[in-house]
């Protein structure tokens, strides 16, 4: 386990860092959507006009919808609002991996300063005559303590969210399978 002071100036720029990134993120898609409005608009006037083809498309349903012109606005808002749906999700996932990791990282420090409060998590954990030979209470502690980190990282490991914050800049995706 790291310093204290370091876990927590590492967490926060990591905070930082992750929540600048799903901003501009966001910032940069409804600005891509404004932007691609027209293709939306002529994707959604194709759509239309495949739709009211179909053979069993009659004139009444596409009048009951505003005929081709209803149609296309019908799957333009469809579109858009799924694109937005899916950049929100995604900036959710990521957003719930940073405060997963800021959680652990606070439980690290916690562990750090006030050891003894977390003794009642580890007292019944076995220690091998072999650690005991040789250690203090303070090294078999911090080593049970390590050990509890660790299983909270493992259990609270969101559908790979920890995975996607690992990820740096340069990383196989075949790391992250990992």
């Amino acid at each position: 386990m790291s310093d204290a002071k370091t876990i927590l100036a590492e967490t926060f720029a990591r905070m930082i860092t992750g929540s600048s990134a799903i901003y501009g993120a966001r910032r940069a898609s409804t600005l891509l959507l404004a932007q691609g409005q027209g293709a939306l608009e002529r994707e959604a006037a194709t759509a239309a006009a495949d739709f009211s083809n179909m053979s069993w498309v009659t004139e009444e349903m596409m009048g009951h919808l505003g005929g081709r012109h209803g149609v296309a606005q019908v799957v333009h808002g469809h579109q858009a609002g799924s694109l937005r749906a899916v950049i929100d999700a995604s900036a959710l996932v990521f957003m719930h991996a940073i405060v997963e990791d800021a959680v652990l990282r606070f439980c690290e420090v916690l562990m750090l300063l006030e050891p003894e409060e977390w003794e009642s998590r580890i007292g019944e954990r076995k220690v091998t005559l072999q650690d005991a030979r040789g250690s203090s209470f303070e090294e078999l502690r911090s080593a049970k303590l390590q050990e509890l980190l660790q299983e909270l990282v493992d259990r609270n490991n969101c559908f790979g969210c920890g995975r996607l914050w690992r990820y740096e800049e340069g990383t196989s995706h075949r790391d992250l399978a990992s």
